[in-house]
């Protein structure tokens, strides 16, 4: 394996061996500082003497160097793309088993110990296992590996591949395309394995993954496959021979400090010379070759253990509890999106019995199958799941400092009763829900102007005005602060509104202008009317043709009449009649595009039970109305 060092250790640094050139360089550095020696006594005992140009010295010099720095530079580039591409390899091997391991095991894991998910989950990783094994195996072999490249030729070697392949495919060469091909054979298959398939766009993320890993298996072949040029390595060897030679002639006296500067600048060209064969070939047994074995190993351990029967993706071990539960809420919401709300209510229930991990878990489906009892406008079932569901959650902490729950699916349970017309036990709801509002809680803000309206409603149905009148303002109030525009003026803080905040708003107006009808203080009450139908017709769009601008003009009407500015409320009146023929017209041209709600409806009526629906305000104002008259 690649030799691995701490830079801060100088010292062992300087004197380690192991990993080191030392071992293929201390001969020649050896025998040519014998020969400087020998050199040297024969030039003080003989006479012989062999004196070498300045010239010829550097030119050879230069040379030399150049051509052993350049074959380095090359053959670390090649090492470098090589364990980019190997990593490379590792990395999109993983990839794609833990994406079969999270596909293969259905949505959430609902079918991850299902027997056809098993089923292709082990075909995949034997598969995977197999073309992992043969392509690292190829690469070590660098013979081999030209010739499966160049002719198709292969010859398995390793005795541990499945023999699984040979049933569906005729090749005499198993290699890594054919073992590729079948694992794209593989992947494919979960079409009629998985109990719930793939969509296309899901099993191409697949192919993409293959294409990926035969895109590094060939850069690695390319690498192999791809050596060094022979006549740079063959003028390269002959010239750093030649200077090896010379080193000796070009000392100009013999002292023991010749003696270390003769080897180690042998040590250090023929030390440059050794690093570059070494690692010329990056996947081959020396010590700072990759090692590939261990690579290979640690991915098919990783394969394993992800897609083994055993493992699931979304809980540890084998916790079938979970997976069953799971499982059961899926298909609830499959049931759901289809209008089965029966099959909803099985499932959901079923779901709600195998919850025995945490109370919050039981009060979740507590709370859905209220859900599914209020669209089937089983009242009195809904308000029992959502009393049971505040139960769980008082339980669970009797304070209720994490309100969020609670403020749902108590106003969900405020609501069922008001749409019950049990308006004196969803007032006691509201005021109890209000109770748990609080002032550092976003969903608390956004819960209370909602909840003071609902209050107000039912007090003015009560008689009880001057208690009514308080809630409507500070729902009005709570609300001017949510938008956060405390510092504005009021004309500015109606013109921020928005969307359901401008219903909101002017419904309020318009309840406050009841309110003072009722109690004949009809200048209040036209003050009112006039504010909430005045930002009305500044959002037209939104409120062309509805109920709440004709009885506004209505209301409007009447309060003028009884201040006795006939022509205003005539105006009003006229107005308020021709909007609602014109009104009357519109639902009868367009009455037959709502016969029948598809399941995306469905599931949006459902999932809008979840939110705090300030267009609502307006339907709970006519209730009001309806049951005063």
């Amino acid at each position: 394996m690649v030799k691995t060092y701490d830079s801060s250790q100088h010292l062992a640094l300087v004197f380690a061996w192991d990993g080191t050139v030392w071992a293929s360089s201390i001969i020649q550095c050896l025998l040519n500082t014998l020969f400087f020696s020998l050199l040297w006594g024969l030039r003080e005992n003989r006479g012989f003497e062999v004196d070498l140009g300045e010239d010829q010295e550097y030119a050879l010099s230069l040379l030399v160097s150049f051509l052993i720095v350049s074959t380095v530079e090359i053959n670390i580039k090649r090492f470098e793309a090589s364990g980019k591409n190997l990593y490379s390899f590792r990395n999109h091997c993983k990839t794609f088993a833990t994406r079969i391991a999270i596909h293969g095991a259905g949505p959430l894991g609902a079918h991850a110990y299902s027997g056809g998910s098993k089923f292709w989950r082990e075909k995949v990783r034997l598969a995977l296992k197999n073309f992992i094994t043969v392509s690292l195996d190829l690469i070590r072999d660098g013979e081999q590996c030209r010739s499966y490249m160049l002719d198709g030729k292969f010859e398995n070697l390793n005795e541990n591949i499945a023999t699984e392949i040979q049933m569906t495919m005729t090749d005499e060469a198993y290699g890594p395309w054919e073992h590729l091909r079948y694992l794209t054979h593989c992947v494919s298959l979960q079409s009629n394995i998985l109990e719930e398939p793939m969509p296309i766009q899901t099993e191409m993320i697949f192919y993409n993954l293959i294409n990926q890993l035969q895109d590094d298996i060939e850069l690695l072949c390319n690498t192999i496959q791809t050596p060094m040029p022979f006549p740079i390595v063959n003028l390269t060897k002959i010239s750093l021979f030649t200077w090896i030679i010379i080193i000796p002639f070009i000392q100009e006296q013999f002292t023991p400090i010749n003696l270390i500067v003769v080897f180690f600048l042998t040590y250090s060209v023929v030390g440059l010379d050794s690093v570059a064969d070494e690692i010329s070939d990056p996947f081959g047994d020396d010590t700072n070759d990759f090692d590939v074995e261990t690579i290979r190993d640690s991915i098919i351990n990783h394969i394993d253990r992800v897609l083994s029967p055993t493992f699931h993706c979304y809980f540890d071990g084998e916790d079938r509890e979970k997976v069953d539960l799971k499982y059961e809420e899926l298909r609830g919401w499959k049931h759901l999106a289809k209008e089965n709300y029966d099959g909803a209510l099985f499932d959901f229930k079923s779901a709600l019995d195998k919850s025995t991990a945490t109370l919050s878990e039981k009060s979740y489906f507590l709370e859905i199958l209220g859900d599914v009892y209020a669209i089937k406008s089983m009242c009195n079932e809904a308000n029992l799941h959502y009393v049971k569901a505040i139960e769980s959650l008082k339980v669970i902490n009797k304070k209720l400092t994490d309100v969020v729950p609670a403020l749902r699916v108590g106003r969900k349970l405020s609501d069922s009763l008001f749409d019950s017309r049990r308006y004196d036990e969803s007032l006691k709801r509201y005021q109890k829900v209000l109770s748990w509002c609080s002032t550092d809680s976003k969903e608390s803000l956004l819960a209370s102007p909602y909840l003071r309206h609902r209050i107000g409603l039912i007090l003015y149905l009560k008689g009880e005005y001057e208690s009514s009148i308080t809630e409507f303002s500070k729902a009005l109030h709570l609300q001017k602060n949510l938008m956060q525009t405390k510092l504005m003026s009021y004309n500015m803080f109606l013109n921020y509104a928005e969307g359901g905040e401008i219903v909101f708003i002017s419904t309020v107006m318009f309840c406050m202008g009841l309110v003072h009808e009722a109690r004949q203080e009809f200048e209040w009450a036209r003050s009112q009317f006039t504010e909430s139908l005045a930002m009305q017709i500044r959002y037209e769009k939104q409120f062309r043709l509805s109920d709440m601008f004709v009885s506004t003009l209505a209301h409007l009407a009447l309060a003028n009449s009884q201040i006795g500015d006939k022509h205003e409320s005539n105006v009003a009146l006229f107005s308020a009649r021709r909007i609602s023929a014109m009104k009357s017209t519109s639902d009868g041209k367009y009455s037959g595009n709502n016969s029948k709600e598809n399941s995306e409806t469905i599931m949006a009526k459902f999932g809008h039970r979840n939110v705090l629906n300030l267009n609502s305000s307006w339907e709970a104002t006519k209730e009001i109305i309806r049951a005063c008259s």
